[in-house]
């Protein structure tokens, strides 16, 4: 633990993203505390380096045992057109005269895992829930839980060196990443039984933009962003650091390095907050929203953000008149 720790502070890559100590110590525990079930899930604010802490910790940790990350881990990007496992594992294709196997990239860590059973393999779902899990992720919740095969075809030989079934593999370590919102599918308990599962709210943009190189930096802007943030934390309509940090890319892109006081800066700036962080907004009438709504509405017209006042007016109207906005009216 404490070298995967000393490492994540050491190594260049890594230490670009804000980890607490918690974090990294929570996920190495749920990693290694049960012997054949090694299954997490990421859940929470987009942007704050869910899938990052998953990569950088398989990746650090295939270093530290002195295996090819390359070879022992791979992020596979969950379709919303996933029905059952052959989008994760693959399928066996009957058409040719002699049968083929069209493997997937999930294939090779679990094959690997499979043949390699004293070595790490990482299996990293980054959007998880975009498919329904329970379908395409079945043969695992399965086979992790009575420790059994994972059926991967139907033949009795081998298929392009895929067994019909292996045993479930000790060594793979699965982790999944997930938002909650209108585009994804809640999970069920046949699911959350089997992981364990960490909320990602919590945003330090200060720590954030310290750690970024100096020629990157905008304060003027940095500390606009932190008063918008405020406003929004109590909506849950925060933002990440990838926000965040577009943001200051736009700025830093449009102006050359010049100041977004001047009135074309200011424009820019403008357009900024209007196409990155006002997108975000969206509830039915609350205290708490009207109070939003407000004060970052106050924000935007003390730094002459007219077209951010103008949105967040019609927004305000459109709250009052039906008891719910959105940016997408």
């Amino acid at each position: 633990m404490q070298q995967i720790k000393d490492t994540f502070v050491s190594d260049p890559e890594a230490a670009q993203y804000i980890f607490s100590d918690t974090q990294i110590q929570s996920l190495h525990h749920a990693w290694h505390c049960l012997d054949t079930k090694r299954f997490v899930i990421l859940s929470g604010l987009s942007g704050t380096g869910k899938t990052a802490l998953l990569r950088h910790y398989a990746r650090l940790y295939c270093k530290l045992v002195g295996v090819d990350p390359e070879k022992h881990s791979a992020v596979v990007a969950v379709s919303p057109d996933w029905r059952d496992p052959s989008g994760l594992l693959g399928y066996l294709n009957a058409l040719h005269a002699d049968p083929t196997f069209q493997a997937e990239p999930g294939l090779r860590i679990v094959l690997g895992a499979a043949r390699n059973p004293e070595l790490p393999y990482f299996l990293i779902l980054d959007e998880m829930n975009m498919a329904r899990v329970e379908r395409y992720f079945a043969p695992f919740l399965s086979a992790m839980e009575i420790k059994g095969p994972i059926v991967l075809h139907s033949n009795e030989d081998n298929v392009n060196d895929v067994p019909p079934s292996i045993t479930w593999p000790r060594n793979l370590f699965i982790g999944g990443t997930v938002n909650m919102d209108e585009t994804t599918h809640p999970f069920s308990d046949k699911v959350l039984d089997r992981a364990f599962t960490f909320e990602f709210w919590d945003v330090d943009l200060q720590g954030y933009f310290e750690r970024q190189p100096a020629e990157h930096r905008n304060t003027a802007v940095e500390k606009l962003l932190i008063q918008l943030q405020e406003q929004l934390k109590p909506i849950r309509r925060h933002f990440g650091y990838r926000v965040a940090g577009e943001i200051l890319a736009f700025v830093r892109d449009c102006t050359d390095g010049g100041s977004v006081t001047t009135d074309a800066g200011n424009r820019l700036l403008d357009q900024a907050i209007f196409s990155k962080i006002l997108p975000r907004l969206r509830g039915e009438e609350s205290p708490a929203l009207i109070t939003a709504l407000k004060g970052i509405g106050d924000i935007c017209r003390d730094h002459s953000f007219d077209q951010c006042v103008q949105k967040i007016e019609s927004m305000r109207q459109q709250l009052v008149a039906t008891g719910i906005t959105r940016f997408w009216s």
